[in-house]
């Protein structure tokens, strides 16, 4: 697995439990020199044992190359959304042969919440004009369908509603995601079943299937 945070020193706490647990893993901040990043890389790839590898977001970007792991965890996100895309993208690299869920967390009744729906506001004119309008000519698409207000009203739609979701089912919005949910969402036999064997919303969390031609899971819990 890769966790990727913002915060060195995060990472520092990790680590310290980690090799308390005597487990085997590879780190690379802004810290770690060019050469030193190319070992850890090629001992992660090739050596099942050392099975974390923990990442400063921002250090973590271009030419890292982890296809050997098929599970990535954002312990916190970013204030922009590609850089949080370009962590996920280092599992999805040539070589690549399992399915990835990446799990995303966010802490209940935070400021992470608002970080969350900023993120999906910056993506909104990606959306418009990349994925959703596919556009040929102003106002058409390839396809041949018309860019109605209706699919415009669709694009802008934000896709993290966590807070209106909790009120309306009664959830404590300060408590958190539960056990019964915790397990469900690291099942990957459901998680990766056509279709997806899990609830798409949860209580305290969604899933978001990625509409490429791999198969990854997005988990917006808590």
């Amino acid at each position: 697995m890769l966790i990727f945070s913002q915060f060195t020193e995060t990472l520092n706490i990790m680590e310290d439990y980690l090799m308390w647990r005597d487990w085997r893993h590879r780190r690379i901040d802004g810290s770690v020199k060019v050469q030193d990043r190319q070992k850890y890389m090629d001992e992660f790839n090739s050596d099942k044992d050392i099975f974390v590898f923990m990442l400063s977001t921002r250090a973590g970007g271009l030419g890292i190359n982890l296809q050997a792991a098929d599970t990535v965890i954002l312990f916190d996100s970013d204030w922009n959304p590609h850089q949080d895309a370009q962590a996920q993208d280092r599992a999805h690299r040539i070589g690549q042969k399992s399915n990835v869920s990446v799990y995303r967390l966010l802490t209940t009744g935070s400021v992470e919440i608002d970080m969350m729906e900023k993120q999906i506001s910056k993506k909104k004119l990606e959306r418009m004009t990349v994925s959703g309008g596919n556009f040929a000519k102003p106002g058409q698409r390839r396809d041949g369908g018309d860019f109605t207000v209706e699919t415009l009203k669709a694009l802008l739609a934000d896709d993290v509603k966590l807070d209106e979701r909790g009120e309306a089912v009664g959830v404590d919005r300060l408590a958190g995601i539960d056990e019964t949910e915790i397990v469900a969402i690291m099942d990957r036999a459901q998680l990766f079943a056509e279709p997806c064997k899990l609830p798409i919303e949860g209580k305290m969390y969604d899933i978001i299937v990625n509409a490429g031609s791999e198969s990854m899971l997005d988990k917006v819990g808590s």
